[in-house]
């Protein structure tokens, strides 16, 4: 519906470490000596760095998504860039940062005339 919305959750920090369980031990390094316990006691396998064939399974086809999603971006940008190679370049100079020399700022700047009276706010506003 567009609405924002708010979830909460109740959480142990620690949890199945009853050594740590809710406490600011559970932090850093005072909890580590009790991780191997605890995660027998999850049911977690030994590998420190488990990921479920699920979870691998999840990532792997949302990385063929994302692929097609990109290239598709790809295509588009392609396009855009062939039909306006002028904002292109200023795009690709933004990106990487790249901006005139002091001396190239001051070329653009135009010539005038002195007899000319004119307000500075003009004056100013030609030169930006």
């Amino acid at each position: 519906n567009g609405k924002p919305k708010l979830l909460m959750c109740r959480t142990v920090i620690g949890k199945g470490i009853d050594e740590v369980a809710g406490t600011n031990a559970a932090h850093g390094e005072a909890g580590v000596k009790f991780t191997d316990d605890s995660r027998a006691k999850l049911g977690l396998p030994e590998e420190k760095f488990y990921v479920s064939p699920e979870t691998r399974e999840f990532f792997s086809k949302r990385t063929e998504e994302l692929k097609k999603v990109y290239d598709d971006w790809q295509a588009t940008f392609a396009e855009w860039k062939s039909e306006n190679p002028g904002l292109a370049q200023q795009l690709e100079d933004a990106v990487a940062r790249k901006t005139p020399t002091v001396e190239e700022m001051f070329a653009q700047i135009p010539a005038r005339d002195p007899e000319v009276n004119e307000a500075t706010r003009i004056s100013g506003s030609t030169a930006l």
